[in-house]
């Protein structure tokens, strides 16, 4: 803890350490400061005024069996809220939830149950930068670190192909994706593809990355018996002032001019896919949108753009 006791003009600190109740009654263990120090800080008015300060969030003073506690069972890092649970109660950092389609331990499914317990717990730990091992010695609160981590000077991007071990700065990634998995790649904010909806006994799942306002982009499209669906993930972390959506727009090619359009926010990485945050046509809307031919399919378009807000 920190004592500090303030005079009219001056101050004087001194940190010392806190002790088990029955050693702190001992005199002898206590932290010792000169009368004549007291005297020069009180100076004219003789008043002092002491300050004490338990800094508590330091993570060498948290129990260790606390620390393993709020460790991710698939990454090994500590967790950040929000800290989600499995059906039975098992606890994964928000990253590996999004990755995940069971409990790793139970194999049980996942909720959107909190275990608000460990968030609580979060509060009085340090967290080191999560590009520590690329330089980074930057240790913060854990309502901090995310807002460091943003523009860390050290901050590097994971390949998205999650079978692709390289890591690097951006423009890096960008150039290696292009090279090593080009057939995943969209070179723009636009993506366009075709499908006939009157084929839909199946399920099946297109996916695509973009690199784009310095962002990695996961476009998904997703088909099953009754609906199409369209989700746009940011896999990267997004500073909270930014705000990025999409829209899909599906056209008749032979009436450009006539549209469905909808549109949603671009899902950050944490976020856990709902019915709400994804763009979802129903097959029934869409056969009754045209008429179709033996060989007519259904072209849709997936654009991004970020929110810039009008300055009055």
């Amino acid at each position: 803890m920190i004592i500090k006791y303030n005079g009219e003009n001056s101050q004087y600190k001194v940190k010392t350490k806190c002790l088990p109740f029955d050693a702190a009654c001992n005199t002898n263990n206590g932290t010792k400061i000169r009368l004549i120090t007291l005297n020069e800080i009180a100076e004219n008015n003789g008043n002092i005024t002491v300050t004490i300060n338990l800094d508590v969030g330091e993570s060498e003073n948290v129990n260790e069996e606390v620390l393993k506690c709020l460790e991710c069972p698939v990454c090994q890092q500590l967790m950040r809220p929000p800290i989600y649970q499995c059906t039975t109660g098992h606890s994964f950092c928000n990253i590996c939830r999004t990755k995940l389609n069971e409990c790793t331990t139970c194999r049980q499914p996942l909720s959107n149950t909190r275990n608000f317990s460990l968030e609580g717990f979060t509060a009085f730990v340090k967290y080191s930068c999560a590009y520590n091992q690329f330089g980074c010695n930057a240790i913060f609160a854990v309502n901090e670190i995310s807002q460091h981590e943003r523009s860390c000077e050290f901050k590097v991007y994971p390949c998205p192909i999650s079978s692709c071990d390289y890591v690097a700065k951006y423009f890096a990634v960008k150039s290696h994706f292009k090279e090593m998995h080009n057939d995943c790649l969209v070179e723009s904010t636009i993506y366009q593809g075709d499908f006939d909806p009157r084929y839909n006994c199946c399920t099946s799942e297109t996916v695509k990355y973009l690199f784009e306002h310095c962002n990695i982009y996961k476009f998904t499209f997703k088909r099953s018996n009754e609906v199409c669906s369209f989700q746009v993930r940011i896999l990267n972390d997004v500073d909270t002032n930014s705000k990025f959506f999409y829209v899909v727009s599906i056209s008749d090619p032979e009436r450009k001019q006539r549209k469905m359009t909808k549109s949603n926010l671009c899902l950050t990485r944490d976020v856990p896919i709902t019915d709400y945050n994804v763009v979802s046509f129903l097959y029934s809307d869409l056969l009754s949108y045209r008429d179709f031919s033996n060989n007519d399919q259904i072209v849709y378009c997936c654009e991004i753009y970020e929110f810039k807000p009008v300055m009055l």
